[in-house]
């Protein structure tokens, strides 16, 4: 089975590269392939760069913009979740790129799905699919992380940054690495538009009276 690439915002690009399905994928994690709520697009799990994986959190992405060093061999590409599709990744061999992301963004942005695919990966296998928190350890630690957060002092950083980057205020907070970083960060968290944009100014106005 051919798969057709993607763009970042999910359209189809003229093939650069011929990605085949495996017809048999191995045999003590075929109930994976009728988890429901996989990835449907292009899931990672399906093509052979991650197929031989044993991670779980590959079923749940879909692979996007795959570049080869040779055939066969994977250096890089974009996984995006395949439940919401916003959430993305860059993938690269020289990093060697573990799932502790898409990991995290399951647990915490789809945890239904997630706590039932392992439930019914557990059964399967008689074993704990991943190495991750509980769900009520979850809910512990972000709600120590939570309490520790100081949405002032974040602001102030987000306006130093700004200020540094030379950007101006609207390209910096649209810029899309920037807004997956913060939702990496503080999964969820709305900026405060009109706080940072005072602190941008009251600093440029600093910087220029000096």
């Amino acid at each position: 089975m051919s798969y057709q690439h993607y763009s970042t915002t999910g359209e189809p690009l003229p093939k650069r590269l011929h990605i085949e399905t495996s017809p048999s994928p191995d045999g003590s994690y075929t109930h994976r392939w009728s988890i429901p709520n996989r990835a449907s697009l292009n899931n990672a799990a399906d093509t052979p760069y991650f197929l031989s994986s044993r991670s779980l959190a590959y079923h749940f992405v879909n692979l996007i913009d795959p570049v080869e060093t040779s055939p066969g061999e994977l250096a890089s590409c974009i996984l995006r979740c395949g439940v919401c599709r916003r959430n993305r990744r860059t993938w690269r061999k020289s990093n060697d790129s573990s799932t502790s992301n898409i990991v995290y963004h399951m647990s915490n942005r789809h945890p239904l799905i997630w706590e039932a695919a392992k439930r019914a990966d557990e059964a399967a296998l008689g074993t704990r699919s991943e190495s991750v928190p509980s769900e009520q350890g979850n809910k512990d630690i972000q709600s120590r992380l939570d309490s520790e957060f100081d949405p002032d002092a974040f602001d102030h950083l987000v306006a130093r940054w700004i200020v540094a980057s030379k950007e101006t205020f609207a390209n910096s907070i649209e810029n899309e690495e920037f807004r997956e970083l913060i939702d990496l960060l503080r999964p969820g968290h709305k900026l405060r538009i009109d706080s940072i944009k005072e602190r941008v100014k009251d600093m440029t106005d600093s910087e220029n009276s000096q």
